[in-house]
């Protein structure tokens, strides 16, 4: 288990190196560059989101069929890193949109990739800590990263932080052959396609979809907080992300350990009400630390969620049907992802950003509802509740 623990970290904490130059800091370039509106930041969150959602079956067919999965974990990273190039030097919206939808595709491509190998390289018993120990490197890089992208943008500007931003991508590109090589074929192809649990896919996907429908109605309303509101310098959104990553980084050893021993519904049960911590904050906040306490808080959430959800998932699926899987899971929380946010900045023009803030913080309240009914994946002796 060592070994390939090592193995995945490394490229894990370089995924998060990467990753700390999208999302936030490219909406904030949208804002202060092209002078984006909520709605209009809402726009290329969902073009991103409807992007994912309709590449997702090509590449859930693509990872089933081919033993190629660290290629196409590799392609992913090189694609969706030149992406990030275009995002920081468009000059249109337009230009903006296009990069961001690619992004999101393949980046789309890396996480139904990446999910495929730790379910080949993972049984049943394990997966919540190795998720949780991967999952911490991948923060890591994140933490490290994200106060590092923002003062590269404020002292350098954003063409010399996205070629940066494109090294990190290399960098996750070139540790996937790290990662140990698993065939498909033979015996151990059977050894785990038993290792799932029937029954439990369907209201895990009903559930997580929602959740995923009402968490990203706020996405488009931190950005225009971040750059308007409270204008903070991109340093500030990078040490907000900074204190989310530190709490993920903190936090996901101990869920996978949980998830291991006690299970993945009450993590699942318990994300959302703590989630909502992140936009009360915004509604009710006055300065940064407002912002970094209400982050820690939710981030408390996020990570339960961010560990739970994939082995849960993973737990759910047969390896054989593993890539089908995943790019369904991918694509209905895409395709939410690309409605809600322009419901949510519709909202944000209509009742102003602090308003709807308050109100999308007590839909994801009452959200931990939304896990009540889904069955538990783990039996009390470590194994699936059901073969």
């Amino acid at each position: 288990m060592k070994h390939k623990v090592v193995r995945l970290s490394v490229n894990s904490f370089f995924q998060g190196t990467a990753m700390s130059f999208t999302f936030f800091l490219l909406q904030a370039y949208g804002v202060e560059r092209l002078g984006f509106s909520p709605i209009e930041v809402a726009i290329g969150i969902s073009l991103g989101g409807f992007s994912t959602a309709v590449t997702q079956p090509l590449w859930g067919w693509m990872v089933d069929r081919t033993d190629r999965r660290r290629l196409l974990l590799m392609m992913g990273f090189i694609v969706a890193g030149a992406s990030v190039y275009m995002v920081f030097n468009s000059k249109t919206a337009i230009e903006f949109y296009l990069a961001n939808a690619i992004l999101n595709a393949f980046m789309g491509l890396s996480n139904s990739s990446w999910l495929a190998i730790l379910g080949d390289l993972t049984e049943l018993e394990e997966r919540g800590r190795i998720s949780g120990i991967t999952g911490t490197f991948s923060t890591l890089g994140s933490a490290v990263f994200s106060p590092v992208a923002g003062m590269l943008m404020d002292i350098y500007g954003y063409h010399f932080a996205s070629l940066v931003g494109v090294s990190q991508f290399a960098l996750a590109a070139g540790t996937v052959y790290l990662i140990p090589f698993v065939s498909r074929k033979g015996h151990l192809l059977s050894e785990v396609e038993e290792d799932y649990v029937e029954g439990s896919y369907r209201p895990f996907l009903i559930a997580s979809v929602l959740w995923s429908l009402i968490w990203s109605l706020a996405w488009p309303l931190f950005s225009v907080a971040q750059v308007r509101v409270y204008v903070f310098t991109k340093a500030e959104i990078g040490l907000i992300g900074t204190v989310a990553n530190i709490t993920r980084l903190l936090l996901q050893p101990v869920w996978g350990y949980v998830a291991d021993k006690v299970g993945r519904k009450p993590l699942l049960v318990l994300s959302p009400a703590f989630a909502a911590a992140i936009p009360f904050s915004y509604a009710f906040g006055s300065n940064l630390m407002h912002i970094l306490l209400g982050t820690a808080v939710g981030m408390v959430g996020f990570s339960m969620y961010f560990t739970a959800s994939p082995t849960y998932l993973l737990d759910a699926s047969p390896s054989a049907k593993i890539g089908a899987a995943v790019s369904t899971f991918n694509a209905l929380t895409s395709l939410t992802n690309s409605v809600a946010p322009l419901v949510g900045g519709a909202l944000g023009d209509v009742l102003g950003v602090r308003e709807t803030m308050l109100v999308l913080g007590f839909t994801r309240l009452l959200s931990s509802l939304l896990f009540i009914k889904i069955p538990e994946t783990l039996k009390k002796d470590g194994r699936g509740a059901s073969r």
